[in-house]
């Protein structure tokens, strides 16, 4: 049902007896309508499937949850799949109170909510035995939207147990400027402004929630979380998690602490945009809490854009324990405090990578120099090199070394006008002080374009 802007109720109570096979229900523009379902009219909806309610604006609560006493002990929404709330600016509560016991979700999938600016919380801790089967979650553009989980002061009892997802695979998070956490426990809203703020670090995940099943993440827009990980994470989170999306976080300085990396086994894609405070990606955090154990990520695709601050991708010390061998792609751009890209010992390991793009960075040299003798750095599936507005750009590696890309198909450098020699080889003789971008064993046949900003071609 939709555009009728002068419904104020669905059911009036001479209507509810058709109810019980009613399995899709959309509600659309009905301007006039505060509440959307009662509870006589949600007793009758045993066989809902689908429930959604878009651009009324002037719903503040979907469930009005108050009974008769006589009413009894009932469960409602049980067959419920899909459930999606957007455009409802004047929504403040999903129900008048705490549903345990009247509201089950146990056989929901998939939930959505856009566009909510006075959202505050979606979930009691209560409601979340009832989720497990729910795997995708997302929440975008509510504005006033807290945490997703939060026991209100007075409204219950706050429970200390692990709350879980456990088939969740799919949490999108985007656009929530208030979100402190995604789980709060019991607090007044003057006590979430000081103590539960400061209590993790403004972490998005702590010990209150695990994820055993999460494959995807992508949160944006969250200028009060400044680590998506706090060090208390529950062991048994994100084992599964396959990608990573980060985007306008403006409070992160890390993405990835080590405390985390060694949960991370499954992770291959990552992708990180629009940062300002980033300095470093994978970071390894004192005390060493791998205890010497080495690391080895299936990351296949790494992705950096916007970050105008990074310093490094790996810092010093997490690349002798953390292997990377599995990358294919990577993919920087616009950062422009980054002078290097890889340590040595990371960029021994990428035997598997194929394309590596480098645009518009502070980079000095790809690789950083080691102690040591002139080293080899074989990439044997490597096909597709771009080196584009790297106006700092020297060498490749600043002392003599040997490059071994025997599947080389496509060399681009544009842009990079320090660069005053392209290729030589390790035994050529050089000009004092002067190094070529490539020391190259044997020049792959390979169609290389080099163009500098005033238009000439060497």
């Amino acid at each position: 049902m939709g555009g009728l802007p002068n419904i104020k109720e669905i059911w009036s109570d001479q209507s509810l007896l058709g109810l019980s096979n009613l399995r899709s229900l959309k509600v659309v523009q009905c301007k006039s309508m505060s509440k959307v379902i009662s509870f006589e009219s949600l007793v009758k909806l045993h066989e809902l499937n689908n429930l959604s309610i878009s651009n009324c604006h002037s719903v503040q609560e979907i469930f009005d949850l108050d009974r008769p006493s006589t009413s009894g002990d009932v469960e409602t929404l049980s067959e419920l799949t899909t459930f999606d709330l957007r455009g409802l600016g004047s929504l403040r509560r999903i129900w008048n109170k705490n549903p345990c016991g009247i509201v089950s979700f146990h056989n929901l999938k998939k939930l959505e909510v856009h566009d909510c600016p006075n959202l505050r919380f979606m979930f009691f801790p209560t409601m979340v035995k009832s989720l497990e089967l729910l795997r995708d979650l997302t929440v975008k553009r509510c504005k006033k939207m807290e945490a997703i989980i939060m026991e209100e002061e007075g409204s219950g009892l706050e429970t200390s147990k692990t709350l879980a997802f456990p088939m969740l695979t799919n949490l999108n998070l985007q656009r929530l400027e208030s979100l402190m956490c995604f789980s709060c426990g019991k607090y007044s809203r003057e006590a979430r402004s000081q103590d539960c703020i400061k209590s993790s670090s403004n972490a998005l995940f702590g010990r209150q929630v695990a994820f055993p099943s999460l494959e995807t993440l992508h949160i944006n827009d969250m200028d009060n979380i400044e680590m998506i990980w706090d060090n208390q994470a529950i062991a048994d989170s994100f084992p599964k998690l396959k990608s990573l999306f980060v985007d306008k976080c403006n409070k992160f300085v890390t993405v990835v602490p080590s405390y985390i990396l060694g949960r991370l086994l499954c992770l291959e894609s990552l992708m990180v945009k629009a940062c300002a405070s980033l300095e470093v990606v994978f970071q390894l955090q004192p005390p060493n809490p791998l205890d010497g154990h080495h690391v080895a990520l299936l990351l296949k695709k790494l992705k950096l854009s916007n970050l105008p601050m990074l310093k490094c991708i790996w810092d010093k010390e997490i690349h002798r324990q953390v292997k990377f061998q599995c990358l294919r792609s990577i993919n920087v751009s616009e950062c422009k405090s980054l002078t290097s890209l890889f340590p040595a010992l990371v960029a021994r390991d990428l035997i598997q990578l194929e394309e590596l793009e480098i645009y518009e960075c502070g980079i000095v040299e790809l690789i950083e120099k080691e102690e040591g003798p002139g080293p080899r750095f074989d990439f044997p599936k490597l096909t597709s090199l771009k080196l584009e507005l790297l106006i700092e750009l020297k060498c490749i590696y600043t002392k003599r070394h040997a490059l071994h890309w025997p599947a080389l198909k496509t060399l681009e450098v544009l842009g990079c006008n320090k660069v005053e020699i392209l290729v030589s080889q390790p035994n050529n003789e050089m000009p004092l002080h002067k190094n070529p971008l490539f020391f190259i064993e044997k020049p792959p046949r390979v169609k290389i374009g080099f163009i500098q900003t005033d238009g000439d071609m060497a």
